[in-house]
């Protein structure tokens, strides 16, 4: 039976081979994860995926596999690891940017690759004379003419760049100021790395800018003008101009139509928070106003005479017989003879004859 000394011997020398185990085992887990967090090349890509499915909240080891991916140019297998590890990591700014980095490059590349094929499919269509005819004619000519051969040759090509900014360009030279902006920013929209649209609707804005304060220092016909080019919806100044519109029509007249502005102004201020109450009754009044002389004038009509109701059997047989009665009497009645009186005379009743 061994004795105390050698059993604490025993014992001793357990506990010093221990953490020489457990030091071993750090010392492998460590040099493989090392070894995945240098450039890692196409064959190593394997083992580290299996490191980081053994250990998946390894922000380092994470990262540095997905730029290997990203180097590759296996840049949708780095993003999904990259939503992998922020649902593990939601707060880790890093993966956060890494990821937007990857979407973005992959929504550029995307739409490069459609333009690319845009204008592939456009120069072919513009092969076509009629169509080549309609953007020369487009970008050439003025007014109406250039907006009908706009307007065509985007009913064949939507979206074509140079048939967009002929129409900006000719209904700019019509004053139709709002429309150019609309279609401006809808084509912008689609192509956001072509600065010839920013730079038009810099333009638009501009001229429309001038014709809004127009609208307030000009006065009659001239400043309702420049009103109606210069509204624009949604527009910081829509509310200014369309209380001014109304001023201007109801100075000329036309009731009806500034009744129709004052009612765009007041729900437009309506839907603004903070109104101020003093501005809502002031435009009160004016629609008041506006509504009295929009009323048609109201015509005196005579009232009707009331009938006279209708005599019932009895009272038309009475009225009937005293007619009757009254002509009987007035036949029984014998005219009145006046007396002759006789005068007696010494003439001869026949000539030549005495008696």
């Amino acid at each position: 039976m061994p004795s105390m000394l050698e059993s604490c011997f025993t014992f001793r020398r357990i506990g010093a081979v221990i953490p020489l185990l457990i030091l071993s085992f750090f010392h492998a887990t460590g040099a493989a994860a090392a070894a995945c967090l240098v450039p890692v090349a196409p064959t190593d890509l394997s083992a580290c995926e299996q490191e980081l499915q053994q250990n998946p909240r390894d922000i380092r080891l994470r990262r540095a596999l997905t730029e290997a991916l990203i180097g590759l140019g296996k840049r949708r297998e780095a993003i999904k690891l990259l939503e992998a590890g922020l649902k593990l990591h939601p707060e880790d700014e890093q993966m956060q940017e890494m990821l937007k980095l990857q979407r973005s490059f992959l929504e550029e590349k995307a739409w490069a690759e459609k333009q690319r094929l845009s204008r592939e499919e456009s120069v072919t269509e513009k092969s076509d004379p009629r169509i080549r005819l309609n953007v020369i004619r487009c970008t050439k000519l003025k007014g109406e003419a250039a907006l009908e051969a706009c307007d065509e040759g985007l009913a064949a090509l939507p979206g074509d760049v140079d048939l967009v900014l002929g129409k900006a360009e000719a209904l700019l030279d019509m004053n139709r100021i709002v429309e150019a902006i609309l279609l401006l920013r809808e084509a912008r929209a689609s192509h956001a790395s072509n600065t010839q649209f920013a730079e038009m609707v810099g333009r638009a804005e501009a001229k429309r800018k001038l014709l809004s304060g127009q609208c307030f220092t000009r006065r009659g016909a001239e400043a309702l003008k420049a009103c109606d080019i210069a509204l624009l919806k949604g527009a910081a100044d829509e509310l200014r101009i369309q209380r001014r519109r109304a001023d201007l029509l109801f100075e000329q007249n036309r009731a009806a139509e500034a009744l129709a502005a004052h009612k765009a102004a007041r729900r437009l201020k309506s839907a603004k928070t903070g109104a101020d109450d003093g501005e809502v009754e002031e435009s009160a009044v004016r629609e008041r106003s506006a509504e009295a002389a929009a009323a048609p004038p109201k015509v005196a009509v005579a009232e009707p005479t009331p009938a006279k109701p209708a005599e019932t059997v009895s009272e038309a047989e009475s009225r009937i017989d005293g007619g009757q009665a009254k002509r009987g009497a007035n036949a029984a009645a014998p005219s009145p003879v006046t007396a002759q009186v006789t005068r007696y005379s010494n003439a001869p009743l026949r000539p030549g004859i005495t008696y």
